[in-house]
């Protein structure tokens, strides 16, 4: 059983047998089902999971009585009907396990609630953060005390420590809402501290088709000396720092060799799939790198992809 969407100003919630609320929108039910053999043979070969709406109306609740209502309806009689379509058919339902469930449902009062900001790793909430405005208008049970709660990752945070961060994806007690805020974070605030890769390693990318016929000639390798600032989690760091590259220069099988081509690095951060969690530059570098590219043997300065000197 699935807990329908319903207005906003009903919240809906299933209760364990001691009465308490369940941090679930579903509860699973099993159901015994009768019918012509041709309709139950293909429910016993795939034993079908069915989902079902609960709606509030089933449970004879009414908008009149102000806070929480509570219900135990039997499945079977009072929200089945003793009914259940499946693939088009319908069937007699003749028992379940849970015989009953517990609901309760809330008439909820609009309040003005503050908006607080977490971090998205940790869960912690941040400190020294301007939000503006200070409180959204959000439903919330009658004497409750509520927030609502903004989650910002990592470079979320450095930015709302550079310019203001509109956020719009506010987390309200109960439910999501598109109540728009501008959230302001001091200089450094992050729970990640940063770290320094003081000489980067770096390296090319050539094409399968190029590789052992052209050098890459760099122009200029000033931008390629410069330490790179970065901050994330410590298995982050450790991982780019102790990677084989920490920049990568990409050549494309369209650059015309001997020609002066100027292109933006690439940073090789461990990506997210190795889940090592956040990890972000802080000091990108701004320009590109000139280079050329020569056939092998040409004056060419290094094998290309190879490691070029240099270590953190």
């Amino acid at each position: 059983m699935v807990l329908a969407d319903t207005d906003e100003s009903v919240w809906v919630e299933f209760l364990d047998q001691q009465g308490e609320p369940v941090d679930s929108r579903q509860q699973r039910v099993e159901l015994t089902v009768e019918g012509p053999a041709g309709k139950i043979q293909p429910i016993r070969e795939k034993s079908l999971e069915v989902r079902v709406n609960l709606d509030v109306e089933a449970l004879g609740y009414t908008a009149a009585v102000e806070g929480r209502q509570a219900y135990e309806p039997e499945v079977v009689k009072d929200l089945l009907n003793g009914r259940l379509e499946v693939g088009g058919q319908e069937l007699a339902v003749t028992k379940s396990t849970p015989v009953t469930l517990g609901v309760a449902v809330w008439k909820l009062v609009k309040r003005s609630v503050p908006v607080k900001v977490y971090d998205e790793g940790s869960g912690a909430a941040l400190t020294g953060v301007q939000v503006k405005p200070k409180t959204v208008e959000a439903y919330v049970k009658e004497g409750e005390s509520a927030e609502a709660r903004v989650t910002l990752t990592a470079a979320e945070q450095t930015r709302a420590a550079n310019e203001p961060l509109g956020v719009s994806d506010i987390e309200l007690p109960y439910g999501r809402g598109g109540v728009a805020v501008e959230i302001s974070l001091p200089q450094g605030d992050s729970p990640y501290p940063q770290a320094d890769i003081r000489v980067p390693r770096w390296g090319v990318l050539l094409p399968a088709s190029m590789l052992g016929r052209y050098d890459v000639v760099i122009e200029n390798d000033a931008l390629l000396k410069e330490s790179i600032k970065v901050r994330g989690t410590t298995q982050a760091v450790a991982a780019y720092r102790e990677g084989l590259y920490h920049l990568v220069l990409e050549v494309r099988e369209t650059d015309e060799v001997g020609a002066s081509i100027n292109r933006p690095l690439h940073y090789y951060l461990p990506a997210p799939a190795d889940n090592y969690g956040e990890i972000e530059v802080l000091n990108p570098v701004a320009g590109t790198i000139p280079f050329h590219l020569v056939p092998v043997g040409e004056g060419g300065k290094g094998e290309a992809g190879a490691l070029r000197p240099g270590a953190d």
